[in-house]
């Protein structure tokens, strides 16, 4: 029994290893796919907030938004995400708000304050897409983490022309649960959806 309880054990670490592995290889080819700098919208995911303010993987993701900007400053932007339970303000409201302090006209940052998810994020500001742009050139950001099943529900969402603009994933404690929550939400995708 003890025999077979340590195959079982081995042959699932190795089934773990294996498919991680393979998550963060297409999440390598995913971070490949990056903007020629003809986008005319810049979707910036949601993440967690902090009394109101970016968390450590929003401002991440902001300053990379503001980074491409500050290149290209046609783009548009929209800033995705609702308002979660233990939130004050809808997320897109604080990204809105932290682009605007830094110069972004307001009046080119979009906001998508529905969603409560990625598979949201991306359904919800389609609707801004069509309504004011086209779905050529879109560009989204989000951490380097989130980048392979963001990008899946993009082409899900129907923006099949996209590029991704990876932030850096921000180096604490987080980051093993970050990568760990991925792999387990991709298969829940890949069974479940």
């Amino acid at each position: 029994m003890k025999r077979l309880i340590r195959y079982i054990f081995i042959v699932g670490l190795i089934f773990f290893a294996a498919t991680f592995a393979t998550m963060l290889f297409f999440i390598d080819k995913t971070v490949k796919n990056v903007p020629t700098g003809d986008e005319t919208v810049l979707i910036v995911l949601g993440s967690r907030t902090v009394d109101g303010k970016p968390g450590a993987n929003m401002l991440a993701r902001l300053d990379t938004a503001y980074e491409y900007y500050s290149v290209n400053e046609d783009i548009a932007f929209i800033v995705s995400g609702g308002q979660g339970d233990d939130q004050p303000v809808p997320e897109a409201f604080t990204m809105k708000e932290y682009l605007t302090g830094l110069g972004v006209p307001e009046d080119r940052v979009y906001m998508e304050n529905r969603s409560r998810n990625t598979r949201q994020n991306f359904e919800f500001s389609k609707e801004i897409v069509d309504e004011y742009f086209t779905d050529e050139g879109v560009i989204f950001v989000t951490n380097r983490f989130h980048c392979l099943r963001a990008a899946v529900y993009a082409r899900r969402a129907g923006i099949d022309d996209f590029s991704v603009y990876a932030a850096p994933d921000v180096l604490n404690p987080a980051l093993v649960y970050s990568y760990l929550r991925e792999y387990v939400a991709l298969w829940r995708w890949f069974v479940f959806e």
